[in-house]
């Protein structure tokens, strides 16, 4: 849950493209020089930095998104109650042109900002859809005033573009309402930040020269904070982040146990089944048929939710079917007889088990019966291999003895080496 919760963090679109920009924030001394002075510094510095090589776009702004935002006064032309939002706002963006190209903003109706506008030409804005779907409802913001200021007769700030949503402040946020001027215009703020889009390519090499270009532009420079802009997002998904390292290496480590604990149960089993494996190999089972058997029946108990199975609990093992041979005719109730069936049923061997078929050809029947494994758990398990091979002799020469049909001698030449 938290990986697809950090997936989806990830995936949300923010409005605005961090990668690959780069935020630089200069600490300067103005020493007594006025905001005017402050503000053709920054422009003059969007200048510079745009020639740098790897450059795609370069702004300057007062406000950064994720980090500062701060709101002015603001009415509208031709609205007398202005919409209420949990957020508050509309919120101010001062920034040179070029702002939307450096934060790959979408323009969605109209235009963004032309290059040379600022305080000396037409006053104009552009709002987010937010804005714009709230303030004028039903109809389109393009050529709308606004009225920046607390001025009685403040200019109007013809609006000439939509832009689409963006985040201020958290990645998941509310409605904002948003809205950018020119640097300069409606009320004037000197910047604090440069963005600057680079190309993939050169952004390593750009965050040194970025650094180099600002000291060189003014000793007032005291210090220059050059970072990748997704520095200053990520650490807001540091919880989802912690949260899906935290549970992914916790269920890792619960994988571990749990692998940990089959292996002990597996283990544990096969050593208490130690002396049946060995019967079994010396009756003729191969490797691979002994660890099929011990994997499937691993692979059933977990896949019933059983953690043990222990084995002096008959009625919990699968049932086994077992051959009785009974004679048609007198002898079947004999006691020789009886102690044939008895040796058929519960001796067990290669030899034996093949001349109980031997004796079905010979006008015997085999009448299947069920009982349980354990059964046969209680007559071989002490056993030792050479006790079961004489158990197996010593049905082989009963059979004999009884004098049935097809009863053979010997154990047949594949199966010898067990006799």
């Amino acid at each position: 849950l938290f990986v697809r919760s950090l997936n989806e963090v990830r995936g949300l679109d923010l409005g605005i493209d961090p990668d690959p920009v780069v935020l630089g924030i200069p600490e300067m001394e103005w020493g007594g020089r006025s905001d005017e002075e402050a503000v053709l510094f920054y422009r003059g510095a969007v200048e510079r930095l745009s020639h740098l090589p790897g450059v795609e776009a370069v702004a300057t702004a007062a406000s950064t998104p994720f980090q500062t935002s701060w709101s002015q006064p603001v009415r509208f032309s031709g609205v007398e109650e202005r919409p209420r939002i949990a957020s508050g706002g509309p919120y101010i963006v001062a920034a040179t042109p070029g702002v939307f190209e450096a934060l790959d903003l979408r323009i969605v109706e109209g235009r963004g900002f032309l290059p040379g506008e600022d305080e000396t030409t037409a006053p104009v804005a552009v709002v987010d859809e937010t804005m714009a779907s709230l303030i004028w409802p039903g109809e389109s913001a393009i050529g709308k005033c606004l009225l920046i200021g607390d001025a009685e007769q403040p200019p109007c700030n013809e609006v000439v573009g939509v832009v689409e949503n963006s985040r201020r402040q958290e990645l998941i946020e509310g409605e904002q309402m948003q809205y950018f001027v020119p640097l300069g215009q409606g009320v004037l703020v000197v910047p604090s930040t440069f963005f600057v889009r680079a190309d993939p390519e050169a952004f390593g090499a750009l965050i040194p020269a970025i650094r180099n270009e600002l000291h060189a532009m003014s000793p007032a420079i005291r210090f220059v904070t050059v970072r990748p802009y997704r520095d200053y997002i990520d650490p807001q998904a540091r919880s989802w982040s912690l949260g899906a390292t935290m549970f992914t290496v916790f269920g890792a480590l619960a994988l571990a146990i749990a692998a940990v604990g089959l292996y002990g149960v597996l283990t544990f089993n096969i050593v208490q089944r130690t002396h049946e494996l060995g019967v079994r190999t010396a009756l003729g089972a191969s490797p691979g048929r002994l660890i099929g058997m011990v994997l499937f029946q691993a692979v059933a108990a977990d896949g019933a939710g059983r953690r043990h199975r222990s084995v002096g609990r008959c009625r919990r093992r699968k049932p086994h079917r077992t051959a009785v041979v009974q004679r048609v005719g007198p002898r079947s109730a004999g006691p020789r007889n009886r102690g044939v069936n008895a040796g058929a049923r519960c001796g067990g061997g290669g030899c034996s088990a093949r001349l109980a078929r031997d004796a079905y050809r010979s006008e015997h029947r085999v009448s299947g019966r069920v009982e349980p494994a354990c059964c046969q758990a209680r007559v071989a398990f002490p056993l030792r291999v050479d006790a079961v091979m004489r158990r197996a002799r010593m049905a082989t020469a009963a059979l004999r003895w009884a004098g049935l049909p097809g009863a053979r001698p010997a154990c047949p030449p594949r199966d010898a080496g067990h006799c």
